[in-house]
This record gives structure tokens, sequence and C-alpha cells, in this order.
């Protein structure tokens, strides 16, 4: 097992449905902890406790699988990660981590009751406050999951494929600020380092018009990338777009 396997399996699950994994109280964050457990480390957990209990209650059960640590930390893809929480401060939240820590910021996959599908969300690494939401207690750390980058030396094809995802953008860089409603090439240079970055356009892909679709994707790269989260292109999200 690998962190790329790992990435992938947990981006197949954003918009599935959300499954009553223990069959108790219903849909719950916990469940979605049971279901990657069982699905991609093959184990069952018997009893998983609170959401803020969970990452501790992992790695008791499955010390060969899982180390525990508690904050201070910085999340990495696989973990699953136990939370304070706002809006249920008694229980707290449980989320699987998707994305590794950049910046202060990682991604993770999660459920609540009433949710309806898995969702993901990106947030900012916050200390340990009860109450306060998506604050860490801590996380059940992988073991075997290897980086797969470092495991299996790239191949010939491997580093000319990485050559080719590096080439320059094919459009002019716009100097003037672009947002919702612009049209033209200086959207299809903002929307092309979006679609390289992996980042949903919808359908329409890299058409230059600035629309709905367009201005989540820029939203969610700003916050990812700990900027102003305003929808709108302008020097500082130009520049790190390039990066």
């Amino acid at each position: 097992m690998n962190k790329t396997e790992a990435q992938n399996y947990l981006k197949n699950l954003v918009g599935t449905p959300a499954r009553d994994a223990d069959g108790v109280f219903g849909v719950q964050c916990v469940d979605l902890a049971i279901r990657y457990l069982k699905d991609f480390f093959n184990v069952v957990m018997w009893t998983t406790g609170d959401g803020m209990f969970v990452a501790e209650n992992t790695a008791k059960q499955f010390p060969e699988l899982f180390e525990y640590i508690a904050y201070p930390v910085m999340p990495q893809v696989g973990d699953v990660i136990s939370y304070h929480s706002a809006s249920s401060p008694k229980c707290g939240h449980v989320a699987i981590v998707s994305t590794d820590t950049a910046n202060g910021v990682y991604g993770i996959i999660e459920q609540w009751n009433g949710c309806g599908t898995v969702r993901k969300n990106s947030k900012k690494v916050m200390p340990p406050q009860k109450g306060v939401a998506y604050a860490i207690i801590g996380v059940a750390h992988p073991k075997k999951l290897s980086d797969s980058s470092a495991s299996q030396p790239p191949t010939d094809n491997q580093t000319e494929n990485s050559d080719a995802q590096k080439a320059k953008n094919p459009y002019v860089e716009p100097f003037a600020v672009i947002k919702k409603g612009s049209k033209g090439d200086g959207v299809k240079w903002v929307q092309f380092y979006l679609s390289a970055k992996d980042y949903d356009l919808g359908s329409w892909g890299v058409d230059g018009c600035f629309g709905s679709q367009t201005e989540k994707a820029v939203k969610a790269f700003q916050e990812v990338s700990c900027i102003d989260i305003d929808g709108i292109v302008g020097k500082i999200t130009r520049g790190k777009l390039k990066e």
C-alpha cells in the first residue's frame, strides 16, 4: 500500500452515498472511518467511540497498522483524524486526511448525519480547543503507507510524462483582473493551471468563460494556498497558480 493508492481510494469516495457502516444510530462521521479501515486495510473496527476518540481507538485496536500522534501534528494522507466540534462538543468529529499538509492546510474527506454523500474539504491546522470546529485532537497515522515516489523510482516514461505535465501554459498570462463573467484567453490561462492542478472545471473544461464552476475552483485553490478567498484572479493568485 502506498500514498498514491490511498489518495486515489479517498478521491473516489467523494460523492458516493454516505453509509451507516456499523448499523447503529444511522449515518455518522465514525462510519466513514469504519468503511475506510475495512476497504483499505481489511480490518474491522469493533468499537469506535465518539468521533473525538476514533483516532486513538484505531491505534489501540490495530497497533501493527497505526500509531497515535496527539497534536501538534501535520496531518498526512491516510491519517484518521479526530477533532473537537462546535455542533457536537461532547462527541467531536472524525475524518480521513486526503492530502498532505502544505502551508498549514490539508485536505480531508468526511461525512455526518444528514449529509447524504461523502464530502471533501480543506482545513487549516488548528490546535485542540474544546467546542471549536476542526480543532485537532490527534491522528492515527498508518505505519505501512509508503511514499510511492520514494519506494518506486520513476521509469523513463514516467519522467517524460512528468516533464510534459510541466509544459508551459499555451495561453498568454492576463494582467487584468479575471473574475466571474470574464471571457477569452486570459480565462483560459487561469483554467489551464486549475485543470493541471486537478481542480474541477465541470463539463466545460478550459473554455475561456469564467462561470460559477471556475469561480468555485478558484476559491478552492485560494483556500488551499492561504490567500484571500474572493474568487477573483489578481496578481497574487496568478503568482500562486504558476508555482
